[in-house]
C-alpha cells in the first residue's frame, strides 16, 4: 500500500514537471494566404439512383462535361466521370 502510494506521488510530480515544462505560445498561428485558382462549371446528367447503403441511399451523378477558368488556368472537361458519388 505505501510502495502505490509512492508510485502515484512519483508519477503525479513527474506529469507535473511534464505540463509545467511545455512551451504555450500566446499569440495565435497567422493565417494561410490563400491564391484564386479556378472557378469550375460542370454539367451534369440526371442522377442514377444505385440502391441502398451503408449509411443511406446511395445516388450517382454523372459528370458528362464543363469547363474551367481563372487567372493562370482554363479549359474544358473532355473526360465524362460516370461515377460522381453523393
Amino acid at each position: 500500500m505505501f510502495a502505490t502510494k509512492i508510485v502515484l506521488a512519483l508519477l503525479l510530480s513527474f506529469s507535473a514537471a511534464a505540463c509545467a515544462s511545455q512551451h504555450v505560445d500566446p499569440k495565435p498561428p497567422a493565417a494561410p494566404s490563400l491564391t484564386f485558382l479556378y472557378s469550375l462549371n460542370c454539367t451534369l446528367a440526371p442522377p442514377v439512383l444505385v440502391g441502398a447503403g451503408p449509411h443511406g441511399s446511395r445516388v450517382v451523378i454523372p459528370i458528362i462535361g464543363g469547363t474551367f477558368s481563372g487567372p493562370k488556368l482554363s479549359g474544358t472537361n473532355p473526360l465524362a466521370d460516370p461515377l460522381g458519388l453523393c
